[in-house]
């Protein structure tokens, strides 16, 4: 065991090799240990990314401050809710996150296109900052994949 820090894991001293490896993931890999725990920075790092993913997982979706108004008309979104009232219910019970309410397959049947292979739906799961990120570079790929493909998709408005 190392009585101080592990200086051999700073990112300066690690190799070219080593340096490439660490900059291509997420993963925490190469950090250094202060004997068998980690080091202060690395433990803060840790912390606060288990404080967001926290924030992330209890976060609740609002389609205007996640897309903006005009993706929202451009793609016609709307909101719908699932049996599961907010993330707590939901966390306690995923299976009511699997079911629309009553009130949504209402709203589903009267809005949505009929006779279409492909219907999308959005749902934030677990990460509303990823579904906002992700979605609108996504969305036009995805209509564009299965046009291409000859699938049958809604008719859009033009913005």
């Amino acid at each position: 065991m190392a009585d101080g820090p592990d200086k051999s894991l700073v990112a300066s001293d690690l190799s070219e090799q080593l340096q490439k490896i660490r900059a291509r993931t997420p993963a925490r890999i190469f950090n250094g240990r202060a004997g068998a725990a980690y080091s202060t920075n690395t433990q803060l790092d840790l912390r606060e990314a288990h404080a967001a993913a926290r924030d992330a997982v209890r976060g609740e979706m609002d389609l205007l401050s996640a897309f903006g108004g005009e993706f929202i008309r451009q793609w016609e979104l709307f909101a719908i809710q699932t049996r599961a009232t907010g993330k707590d219910e939901y966390l306690l019970r995923p299976d009511l996150g699997r079911v629309f309410d009553d009130r949504s397959r209402h709203e589903i049947q009267q809005r949505c296109s009929r006779g279409c292979d492909l219907q999308i739906v959005i749902g934030d799961g677990l990460s509303v900052p990823a579904v906002s990120r992700q979605v609108p570079p996504l969305l036009p790929l995805l209509r564009a994949g299965a046009e291409l493909a000859g699938l049958q998709v809604p008719v859009l408005q033009e913005p």
